[in-house]
């Protein structure tokens, strides 16, 4: 960590101090960070970005996602996202039984409103869908397996909005696209 440069990125080696630098660059250590900060950090950010599929709508002030967990992982969280001026935080987890989408306002915005899929096993059932624990409508898409709930965002700094569905096993007499909200 003490060895990053100076907007954060990591070299893939270190000039010792007494090494030939860049002319005007007395301090730039880390020579090999620039000419490959978009192969070995950008990748990296890219493949961390896809898990949570988002698609920047500024000018509708929407935030649209579909997260998509790797098999096995509990949960991910994305800290300080920037969409226009505003800045939100989004917390995803997925259990055996349910999924939720946390998305924590950071910059106390308003009138944002969400568009998120939530991803659902194959020929399950929902059996609940809420925001913030209130019955919300959905759009099960039964080919990708998954559900949409639209929305708005919770108003002011540190709001957060709690969108879960829940599931249950599989029955071969029940179309997983019947749920009607409460």
């Amino acid at each position: 960590m003490d060895r990053l440069g100076p907007i954060g990125f990591g070299a893939e080696q270190i000039a010792p101090t007494n090494s030939l630098l860049y002319p005007g660059q007395s301090d730039m250590q880390l020579q090999t960070a620039w000419p490959n900060a978009w192969e070995s950090m950008s990748t990296y950010v890219d493949a961390i970005m896809a898990f949570l599929d988002w698609t920047p709508d500024a000018a509708n002030n929407k935030l649209i996602i579909a997260p998509k967990l790797p098999e096995g992982w509990a949960f991910m969280n994305y800290n300080n996202i920037s969409q226009g001026p505003d800045k939100f935080d989004v917390r995803l987890v997925e259990t055996a039984r349910s999924g939720q989408v946390t998305i924590g306002n950071r910059t106390g915005f308003s009138g944002k409103t969400f568009d998120v899929w939530i991803k659902v096993p194959q020929l399950s059932k929902i059996s609940k869908a809420t925001i913030n624990g209130v019955s919300a409508a959905t759009i099960f898409d039964t080919n990708a397996g998954r559900v949409r709930v639209q929305g708005a965002i919770a108003p002011g700094i540190g709001a957060r909005t709690v969108i879960r569905i829940e599931w249950t096993a599989p029955r071969n007499s029940v179309n997983p696209g019947d749920f009607v909200p409460n």
